[in-house]
């Protein structure tokens, strides 16, 4: 195509695509994947971005399967899902270093194993996280009085492990809509009723 460009890597008898695309019209950037495993991506082009590591999380014991940093009225958290069960929550005070992640806290989420995670995006509420598994439940989790970590609603009802979970864009302050997705090859859509007091 005109304009566009792609790189082979040839390995042996076999072809490897070892590059994306780049536009000039666009001046997209470029990316390259060197056909060593070992080697890290490189980026390249007009106007490409040079990715910097700035932190490692080191708390879980098992694979990480899922991160999600929370919405921006929450400040600089983020959250991750673990398949050693818990959830765990980071903040970065300092949004000018941003190499120091401490840990906030952890929770068992799912004994089977934690696939995903997603923040409730309100800035109406108190801050709500909703956790999927290898136990075929998604369950959110809120805080009460005491600003302790709680259970708040359990979305019982997939037949395999959630896979993906994902809240909706507000529609109205009374009630907030959840979709978890699961290996049973289904996806279901939930209503939570928000009482006064903000539980659920």
């Amino acid at each position: 195509m005109p304009g566009e460009f792609r790189h082979w890597s040839t390995s042996g008898t076999r072809t490897k695509p070892a590059c994306g695309r780049w536009n000039r019209h666009t001046r997209s950037s470029a990316r390259s994947w060197p056909p060593a495993p070992s080697t890290a991506p490189c980026l390249c082009g007009r106007t490409g971005l040079v990715p910097q590591r700035l932190a490692q999380l080191v708390d879980a014991r098992d694979s990480v399967h899922d991160v999600k940093f929370a919405p921006r009225h929450l400040g600089l958290r983020l959250a991750t899902a673990s398949e050693d069960g818990f959830v765990r929550m980071y903040e970065e005070i300092d949004v000018i270093n941003l190499s120091h992640w401490p840990l906030q806290e952890e929770f068992l989420a799912d004994k089977g194993g934690v696939t995903c995670v997603s923040w409730n995006k309100s800035r109406f509420d108190v801050p709500k996280i909703v956790v999927g598994g290898n136990s075929n439940v998604a369950k959110v989790w809120g805080y009460n009085n005491s600003y302790r970590l709680q259970v708040l609603a359990e979305l019982v009802g997939h037949a395999d492990a959630i896979h993906d979970v994902c809240w909706a864009p507000n529609m109205d302050r009374s009630s907030r809509l959840l979709a978890p997705a699961s290996k049973d090859h289904t996806v279901r859509i939930w209503r939570l009723t928000i009482q006064e007091d903000d539980h659920l």
